[in-house]
């Protein structure tokens, strides 16, 4: 970090090295490159040292507005600096700045919230543990999120499967009704440049349960090197099961994922945005969450009820279809599609064989061993 401060108009006249003023007057260090979504004067102050997280369970909750709020935050710990942004597009948006950070082997920084985070470090990020993260899910009223169904009717008098929730790939649809109504269909493929998190899945004909979410978005940023040998996870939720005489609800899909740094090494773990799975129709089994492999996350189901909930969407393989409507029941929700990982780096990447990624990463530097 840099200690000196900008002068009254903002400009780094002070800074000395080529710094940059942030809105709140003060310098940052020089950046090697120009990071997505976030302008570098945006960037808050970082902590006053490095940050590390070893106290188990720490959540960071992005909120719909203000100040995060943290809960166990590690004792002796700097605490990180915070701003609000807008995206393009106008996602309300979480910064989190620190001057370098540490995940600590069995421990997990937790992301929740309403809005997407983007994770700035001044030096290094270093990622032992887990990162879970579930802040930023999307709406996708205009085409991501599963289609609910409220018909049914045919031959069975029982009531269709929501459709799954799309993101990089599509989300399976709900079960159908013999002689009846369709399925929900699954969502639609929506990218953008934008970091937003994945979209939920479709309510089951009938069902009063909430939708089920997509993963959500983290961003993060070093100015120098991101190591991973822990797990990044952004997964989509299970659908709900629809409860008697519903349609199963559609799995959320995976969430949004984008590294940014000079150099990024993996060495084990991985990098995860797998869809969600379905919920069963007629009973309160839920769909998986989306998994930390690349096995599918499992319709819910318990082998005799309505039609079993598709699986969610991972590397290599569609989110399924839930199944139609049997003698029990109505249909099961659809699986959710996958989500998306990005890196961009100026330098190189060195992920090693052993790291899980699903799905595969966007990169901008294939030739320098990137995905």
């Amino acid at each position: 970090g840099e200690s000196a401060t900008c002068d009254a108009n903002c400009t780094a006249v002070a800074c000395g090295d080529g710094g940059a003023c942030n809105v709140q007057g003060a310098c940052l260090p020089p950046f090697p490159f120009v990071p997505s979504n976030v302008a570098i004067n945006d960037i808050p102050s970082p902590s006053a040292g490095k940050v590390t997280f070893n106290c188990g369970t720490t959540v960071i909750d992005t909120g719909a507005s203000g100040t995060p709020a943290v809960t166990n935050y590690c004792a002796g710990q700097p605490m990180f600096g915070s701003a609000s942004i807008t995206q393009q597009g106008g996602i309300a948006t979480v910064v989190l700045a620190f001057e370098d950070l540490e995940v600590a082997g069995g421990n997990t920084l937790s992301i929740i919230g309403v809005r997407p985070a983007i994770i700035v470090s001044m030096k290094d990020i270093l990622v032992l543990g887990a990162i879970q993260v579930a802040a930023g899910a999307q709406p996708c009223a205009g085409g991501g999120m599963g289609v609910g169904f409220n018909g049914g009717g045919g031959t069975l008098q029982y009531k269709s499967g929501g459709g799954g929730g799309g993101f990089s790939t599509v989300g399976g649809q709900g079960g159908s009704v013999p002689a009846g109504a369709a399925g929900g269909a699954g969502g639609v493929v929506n990218l953008g440049t934008q970091l937003r998190g994945g979209c939920p899945g479709g309510l089951g004909g009938g069902s009063s349960a909430r939708p089920s979410s997509g993963g959500g978005a983290l961003q993060l940023v070093a100015r120098q090197t991101i190591t991973i040998a822990g797990i990044i996870n952004s997964p989509g939720q299970g659908g709900e099961g629809g409860g008697f005489g519903n349609g199963g609800n559609g799995g959320g899909s995976g969430g949004d994922l984008l590294l940014e740094a000079q150099s990024i090494v993996a060495s084990s773990g991985g990098l995860t945005c797998n869809g969600g799975a379905g919920g069963e129709a007629g009973t309160q089994n839920a769909g998986q969450p989306g998994q930390l492999t690349t096995t599918p996350a499992r319709g819910g189901t318990d082998g005799i009820a309505g039609g079993t909930g598709g699986d969610g969407a991972v590397e290599g393989t569609a989110a399924n279809q839930g199944a139609g409507a049997n003698v029990f029941a109505g249909g099961g929700g659809g699986g959710g599609g996958l989500g998306r990982i990005r890196i961009n780096v100026t330098n190189s990447c060195n992920i090693g064989p052993q790291v899980t990624l699903t799905p595969t990463p966007i990169s901008n530097r294939p030739d320098a061993g990137c995905p």
